[in-house]
């Protein structure tokens, strides 16, 4: 239920979502969360240093969560890989799956002009059934490293991609650089 207030966001749950009754609760129930509960709980505790300015569990049990959450590590995709080896040709300096000081890894931290913009490049499992709305856990990622993380994101939609990928090869290359640079420079202006 936390990590639902943490997606919404509403003003409203900041209230009731980060009291000291509710952090009570969970402190006593503490060794009943497995791994992905205490991986939930960390993105709450960030929402309530987003919101407040201060995390709201105990240092040890804060410090419990971040581990759990860094353990929820996902795969590589061939989408991302594809995606890397292009800015790679661009000249660019890539960090694949860099790992940021909240605990949140994002597919690609791209190095431009003095700036680190964040890449997530998102297939299917990051949008609501076959609609290109995002789903909640996504849209509180890219919120808490915008906030927390001070980082510029920018997302590649796989129909995007699959759009140029469809083009021949020369074709395709060529589509792909210009995508991802106008991408960056789009971002890199802000």
């Amino acid at each position: 239920m936390l990590w639902a207030y943490a997606v919404s966001n509403f003003p409203s749950n900041v209230e009731f979502g980060c009291n000291s009754t509710v952090v009570n609760i969970v402190i006593s129930r503490f060794d009943n969360f497995d791994n992905k509960h205490l991986g939930q709980l960390h993105q709450w505790n960030l929402w309530c240093r987003e919101r407040l300015g201060r995390n709201m569990l105990p240092l040890d049990l804060s410090d419990h969560c971040l581990k759990s959450f860094i353990q929820n590590k996902n795969v590589t995709s061939e989408l991302q890989r594809d995606v890397a080896r292009v800015l790679v040709e661009m000249g660019l300096a890539v960090k694949e799956e860099a790992l940021l000081e909240t605990g949140y890894t994002v597919d690609l931290l791209v190095s431009m002009h003095d700036k680190k913009i964040a890449v997530e490049v998102n297939g299917p499992s990051h949008y609501f059934g076959r609609s290109r709305t995002k789903t909640g856990s996504t849209l509180l990622k890219y919120r808490q490293i915008s906030a927390l993380d001070g980082l510029t994101i920018v997302s590649v939609p796989y129909w995007e991609w699959d759009k140029i990928s469809a083009k021949g090869k020369n074709e395709r290359k060529k589509h792909e650089i210009i995508y991802l640079k106008n991408l960056l420079e789009r971002e890199d202006r802000n």
